[in-house]
């Protein structure tokens, strides 16, 4: 039959589909029917399937054969990732015995890093300098997220301190001298 004027086409239904829900910032795949001439999503995909990473509303517009296009959204909720810190590990002597790193919050998360073990660090092992000392922490919906900080390695202090002549007991004060450093 051919085209006249007046001829009404029906324009494709569709809706968009999701593959399992992810935590925010992982890829996860959202689809539409396959075999359309045209696809336009909102992320730039030309094709009947779109990549993304975050939450947000999502659009495709499908075009038919006969050139009749439908759009439909999809307002996709990632999991969240947690809020996750650590504070400040500050200055340690390199001759410390190994100690338990502190300060990661939410409680009940993984240190790591250099010279790190079972939550521990081995200032010795890990020698005079900066290292980075990492904390992660994964949620009852199984998203996880890291945080650092830095803790500095310092070498040992010696410090000396002349004899002191001896000083009668009403003596004046008087300016000690003769420490190093």
């Amino acid at each position: 039959r051919s085209r006249g004027l007046g001829d009404v086409y029906k324009r494709q239904s569709f809706s968009i589909s999701s593959s399992t829900i992810v935590c925010e910032g992982e890829e996860m795949t959202l689809s539409v029917p396959n075999g359309f001439p045209e696809y336009s999503w909102s992320t730039g995909s030309t094709s009947n399937t779109a990549i993304v990473n975050n939450s947000g509303i999502y659009t495709c517009t499908i075009t038919g054969n006969l050139g009749c296009s439908n759009t439909e959204s999809f307002n996709l909720v990632m999991n969240p990732l947690p809020a996750v810190t650590l504070s400040n590990l500050g200055d340690i002597c390199v001759n410390e015995t190994a100690f338990e790193l502190t300060g990661g919050n939410p409680v009940g998360g993984i240190y790591s890093g250099d010279f790190v073990s079972g939550g521990f660090f081995d200032a010795n092992a890990a020698g005079v300098g900066t290292h980075e000392i990492f904390y992660t922490f994964t949620n009852a919906l199984d998203c996880s997220n890291t945080a650092s900080a830095f803790i500095e390695v310092t070498s040992d202090i010696e410090v000396s301190l002349s004899d002191f002549s001896n000083v009668c007991e009403n003596a004046p004060a008087f300016t000690l001298s003769g420490g190093l450093p």
